[in-house]
């Protein structure tokens, strides 16, 4: 099932980010090289192959992009927890590292399936679903996005874009987890409306987290604009 895939990503990347903040704020790049090296094993693994246990226990994560989607989510909600919490203050401070993580290693993701969809897509682009077509729209706008984020977390691009500029390319964010949504709901709905009993249950549990996220977000939008106007008067 995709959505306990996720759900033990979430957990263990969870521990991960509070156990290794420190060497992570510290050394970033070292674990960008381990995402690469990790993407890479998954690449080869999928275009040459690799053992079964391999693919059970560690690149159906990358496969499935679960552990990608556990580090957006991280990022994701880290702009809706309370003002002064330490989870807030703990993610927020790593939210350039988390971002570029996840960016490496949904690269994977991208990557094998396009390899595979696209060809497809050319070649018999008169028979393929509405429903495919639409999901691989909105996956290649998802790759635009995640180029454009990836590229301006980096602390150099940063530092030479203007902070105006460099606000409104992240506002792209929104977009971004939100299309990550819609492209979940057409690889699971086909599935779910037959029956499916794994793809109705992933399918609830990612409409309850990003319907969590979207409520978060509207009441602390919300809070900060009737903050705002109590500051006025």
């Amino acid at each position: 099932m995709i959505a306990v895939l996720f759900l033990i990503s979430l957990v263990v990347v969870s521990v991960l980010v509070v156990v290794l903040q420190v060497p992570l704020k510290r050394y970033p790049v070292v674990f960008y090289l381990l995402a690469l090296a990790l993407t890479g094993l998954y690449l080869y693994a999928n275009f040459v192959g690799a053992a079964v246990p391999l693919w059970r226990y560690l690149l159906v994560y990358l496969q499935r992009c679960s552990l990608a989607l556990a580090l957006f989510t991280l990022v994701m909600f880290a702009g809706v927890l309370p003002d002064g919490s330490k989870l807030r203050t703990l993610l927020f401070s790593l939210r350039r590292e988390l971002s570029i993580l996840g960016c490496i290693l949904a690269s994977g993701h991208v990557v094998a399936y396009a390899a595979v969809f696209l060809p497809r897509m050319v070649t018999g682009f008169e028979t393929t679903s509405a429903n495919v077509l639409v999901s691989l729209s909105i996956s290649l706008i998802l790759t635009v996005l995640l180029a454009v984020l990836t590229l301006t977390s980096f602390v150099a691009v940063h530092k030479a874009m203007s902070p105006e500029g460099w606000k409104r390319v992240q506002l792209l964010a929104y977009p971004f987890f939100g299309l990550i949504y819609v492209h979940l709901v057409l690889v699971l709905a086909p599935s779910a409306l037959v029956g499916n009993a794994s793809a109705v249950l992933s399918l609830t549990a990612y409409t309850v987290l990003f319907g969590g996220y979207l409520v978060l977000r509207v009441r602390k939008a919300i809070k900060a604009q009737s903050n705002e106007t109590v500051a006025l008067n």
